[in-house]
């Protein structure tokens, strides 16, 4: 498993990659986007919830190449955070 699906599924506490559902549609998830790239080689410094956002096919695609559209699943990708963190009451997961 790759360390970033790692991270996000130990996050958000999901045992299965079936039910990651996409952060802007709902559909399924296939990709789990960096909003801020790793660069070539990847960096394992980018691998942290704020930085991870579970989206579909299309989403993904239009992430990569649009901006302002990046920026929107920057907006929904902090609300989730926020949200585990309320919810949980702590940041780090066991």
């Amino acid at each position: 498993m790759q360390k970033h699906l790692k991270v996000f599924m130990d996050f958000y506490n999901i045992k299965s990659t079936d039910d990651i559902s996409c952060f802007v549609c709902c559909n399924q998830a296939e990709d789990i986007h960096h909003l801020s790239p790793r660069g070539m080689g990847g960096s394992k410094f980018k691998d942290y919830p704020e930085n991870l956002a579970a989206l579909c096919r299309p989403h993904h695609v239009q992430a990569e190449h649009d901006k302002q559209f990046n920026c929107e699943v920057k907006c929904i990708t902090l609300d989730n955070v926020r949200r585990m963190i309320k919810a949980n009451g702590k940041f780090c997961v066991s």
